[in-house]
């Protein structure tokens, strides 16, 4: 499936109890899988030092890669620490 990005910008969700954030509307259909990720996961580095990050794109890779195994039984958390370990592998 087509993984779309939803461009949101903004403070870390729950950190302030006084936080404001702004509406990005969008629409989910059956089938569809919503999945959030700070930056700290598209950070990742490909070994220590480099300036090479795994970025939106690894993240959109991985996130082909799992939601196809989702479709085929596998459980939410397994697809969560799969897509950790893609970045982690990188």
């Amino acid at each position: 499936g087509a993984v779309e990005e939803i461009a949101a910008i903004g403070q870390l969700i729950g950190s302030n109890e006084n936080s404001v954030y702004n509406e990005v509307p969008f629409t989910l259909r059956a089938g569809d899988v919503l999945a959030l990720a700070t930056d700290g996961l598209t950070e990742a580095r490909q070994g220590s030092g480099s300036r090479r990050f795994w970025g939106i794109d690894g993240l959109a890779r991985a996130l082909q890669v799992e939601t196809a195994s989702l479709r085929a039984g596998q459980s939410l958390g397994e697809a969560a620490r799969a897509i950790v370990k893609h970045a982690v592998d990188f």
